[in-house]
């Protein structure tokens, strides 16, 4: 085995198309084809592919591929063969590189258990089988798991990875050094979205309308939804795995969108990731009791674009992670299946070798799922979402002619953000309720529209007389508003919550209405009427130290436009003190600290002190990199005033 650095550089990878997709034709081989092809069995073949090739003749059928390997072509051919031909025939096309798998089709298997290829799938006996499994065929070879790599985990400043993409294709691998955050909040949202177990009808209902919407005129696409519709909350649960092996439009829709990235998109699938994420923890802890082993040693077989190759081979001991429920196994043969094949494009044979620490406490569930596969023969250790690995070496096997890239499973702690994630919601308002909390998540990773739909959806959702979560929902909600600009709408909503405040005696949302009441004026302007609500929430916040925090912090802004510098200083200053006091043990790059320097640096501006401003921005910059989105409002708000104060200087 040589070093990956010494021979992929002989390669060229100029020209590189940047999808990850690949054209299947199938070819059957059957002396009898006419019993398996009238015109409506075929309707059913051509929903995988409408130029499939029939022959009844072995040395046509063998001509007839050579010569298409012959071509170059970029299709991959998916061979169908009766156990009658297999002997003579296989021999002869196994090693053509357009053959990605061959499909025996046979009355009795035992009469193919002499036959010992690689590029063998499976022995069917009936054409149901046999279909189902060339559609999971082609899914599992179309299929690409997105990649996120998290290098520096402990430096801000390293240049980010330069990717040239087209800006309307998803490419597999994303640059997260400025932007771990976004990872980890997707990660804690799934988290919050199988937390949501109240939702799981309506969930499901919105999932089901969605595809019949997408999909009416498509029966067969339909089918196994409707199957799906029919069986019962428990029975779902129950089957969430066997579904996901069986490879329904809405596994494969599924997998898009998380690799996609979209969170509204991710949460019309939270149905059906709820499902398999609940199942496979399940599963997780009966598998770990089944093990003798320390240590797990998983294969995964793809194939790579060789650039991407080269950009994961850069990243020796950085982190990476995949951004949808994985695929592997415990043997690497059956791995190899899913990455032999004609190269297309530049892309190459990977197998992916995964070492799990069973010593270690993993945040991750991962699980057998043979007994409750359609398809046990693969042997899959399926790997829940949101996993993270350090990558060890990448190198080229020589023997093999595949690319081996050796990870293992790492924790999440050992990214920075996770700190906020894990401890910012301690201090919330009903923060034992994991719908309020999603909602938060979904503001705090900028997606304002998207918090808004989901808040107003939960409120409709109430009882009339459930008050105890519909404040929170309707002051939330108000936030939202603010932040794209419905600014009269969004102080209905705060006063709409605070009235029920009031008539419940909850003194600390109380604190929280006022408070944004007060933001309310001071944005629009109306400074006197805005230090009037800012002092009624401070006085409702004395016990609440981080939330008077808030306060102070804004009455500090309030007093600055007021041209009142003094007061504004010993406000946002006395705010500082006290985050840093009761922040900075857990976090010392908690975002609260971040915004207590952004307004000490707008202070600093106001006043003409440069230098001062131009720190405190830079800290504040800093803080925010660490926590959020690099999209996000705040960063792209404190990117500006840096750029302004350097044309100052």
């Amino acid at each position: 085995m040589a070093d990956k650095s010494s021979n992929a550089s002989k390669k060229s990878f100029k020209n590189i198309d940047d999808t990850q997709s690949y054209v299947h034709h199938l070819v059957w081989l059957d002396k009898n084809i006419e019993n398996y092809t009238n015109q409506q069995k075929l309707n059913q073949w051509h929903e995988l592919d409408d130029n499939i090739k029939l022959f009844s003749h072995e040395e046509e059928c063998i001509n007839y591929i050579q010569k298409q390997n012959d071509k170059n072509t970029e299709s991959y051919i998916i061979f169908i063969i009766s156990d009658s031909c297999s002997e003579q025939v296989i021999p002869k096309i196994h090693n053509c590189l357009c053959i990605l798998a061959i499909f025996i089709l046979t009355t009795n298997s035992e009469n193919c258990q002499i036959l010992n290829y690689p590029k063998i799938r499976a022995t069917c006996l009936d054409t149901s089988d046999l279909f189902n499994r060339i559609r999971h065929c082609i899914y599992r070879d179309e299929a690409s798991i997105g990649f996120s790599l998290l290098n520096k985990q402990d430096s801000t400043d390293a240049e980010p990875i330069s990717l040239e993409t087209k800006s309307n294709e998803q490419y597999p691998i994303r640059n997260l050094q400025e932007d771990q955050a976004r990872f980890l909040w997707f990660y804690k949202c799934h988290n919050f979205m199988i937390e949501l177990e109240d939702d799981d009808r309506q969930a499901k209902e919105e999932m089901i309308s969605y595809f019949r919407i997408k999909y009416n005129k498509d029966k067969r696409i339909l089918k196994p939804i409707d199957e799906f519709e029919k069986e019962s909350l428990q029975d779902n649960a129950k089957n969430a795995i066997w579904w996901y092996s069986h490879n329904t439009i809405m596994f494969r829709s599924m997998n898009e969108a998380l690799v996609s990235g979209h969170i509204s998109t991710i949460y019309s699938y939270r149905y059906i990731i709820k499902l398999l994420c609940r199942q496979l923890k399940t599963l997780h802890k009966e598998y770990k009791k089944s093990i003798s082993n320390n240590r797990l040693h998983l294969y995964r077989g793809q194939r790579l674009k060789l650039s991407l190759i080269l950009l994961i081979s850069n990243h020796i001991n950085d982190l990476i992670s995949l951004n949808s429920f994985v695929s592997t196994t415990l043997e690497e043969d059956v791995a190899k299946k899913f990455c032999l094949g004609r190269s297309k494009n530049n892309d190459e044979a990977v197998i992916f070798e995964i070492d799990i620490d069973l010593n270690s406490e993993q945040n991750i569930p991962f699980a057998d799922i043979r007994d409750v596969s359609r398809y046990p023969e693969e042997e899959e250790i399926l790997i829940s979402i949101g996993s993270v690995f350090r990558i060890i070496s990448v190198n080229f096997d020589e023997e093999k002619e595949l690319y081996r890239i050796h990870l293992t499973l790492s924790q999440h702690e050992q990214l920075i953000v996770n700190k906020y994630i894990e401890q910012t919601f301690a201090t919330e308002i009903d923060s034992d309720d994991q719908s309020i909390l999603f909602g938060k998540l979904l503001f705090d990773m900028g997606e304002f529209e998207f918090a808004i739909k989901y808040f107003e959806n939960r409120i409709r959702c109430l009882s009339d007389h459930n008050n105890h979560y519909r404040p929170t929902y309707l002051n939330n909600t108000g936030v939202c508003y603010n932040q794209i600009g419905d600014k009269d709408r969004a102080l209905k909503y705060y006063k709409k919550a605070s009235d029920i405040y009031k008539e419940t005696k909850n003194q600390r949302g109380l604190g929280a209405c006022y408070h944004n009441i007060a933001s309310y004026y001071y944005d629009k302007g109306d400074y006197d009427t805005a230090l009037r609500w800012a002092l009624k929430a401070l006085n409702e916040r004395q016990q609440y130290q981080l939330e008077k925090a808030s306060t102070l912090d804004l009455l500090g802004c309030i007093h600055l436009a007021q041209r009142d510098a003094e007061a504004a200083r010993n406000n946002l200053q006395e705010a500082l003190r006290i985050r840093v006091k009761y922040l900075s043990q857990l976090n010392t790059n908690h975002p609260d600290i971040g915004i207590s320097y952004f307004n000490l640096g707008k202070l600093d501006s106001k006043l003409s002190s440069l230098i001062d401003a131009q720190n405190n921005y830079s800290r504040a910059e800093q803080i925010f990199r660490h926590n959020y989105p690099k999209t996000h409002p705040l960063i792209t708000e404190v990117t500006q005033c840096l750029e302004q104060i350097k044309r100052q200087l």
